[in-house]
């Protein structure tokens, strides 16, 4: 893939049920020029994620949370890389501990933030995994 400088041709999923730090990733990220798409927990993001793939050509990049009420961020991971192997993900969480980062890798997670983080380290990391 060629290195991606800005959000153009690219459409990224933003899952987190915090409201405050969702907003603040997708307003960075339509910033950095990305096209957002956003959902409260990881079923709305499974759903939501299976929808873009029929209805856009765009490249597709995800940025879950791993804490979620009802399927959490890597339990949305499993059944995303089961739909595509592709689709770069990002897991953002406050718990760093080993078992955690362990499942979220097993999972298919291409990379994963500690909270707290802000827009432009989020940014930051999408962008290296969409290069």
């Amino acid at each position: 893939m060629a290195e991606v400088s800005s959000g153009d041709g690219w459409y990224a999923l933003v899952a987190d049920d915090d409201d405050d730090f969702r907003a603040l990733v997708c307003v960075a990220l339509r910033r950095a020029g990305f096209q957002v798409c956003e959902a409260r927990d990881g079923e709305e993001l499974v759903e939501r994620y299976a929808a873009l793939r029929i209805l856009t050509s765009q490249h597709l990049v995800v940025v879950s949370d791993i804490a979620m009420p009802g399927r959490g961020g890597v339990a949305a991971t499993a059944a995303l890389r089961n739909a595509s192997s592709e689709v770069p993900i990002l897991l953002v969480t406050g718990e760093t501990s080993p078992s955690v980062l362990d499942a979220a890798r097993a999972a298919g997670a291409n990379h994963v933030l500690s909270k707290p983080c802000d827009g432009p380290t989020v940014v930051e990391a999408v962008r290296v995994m969409c290069s």
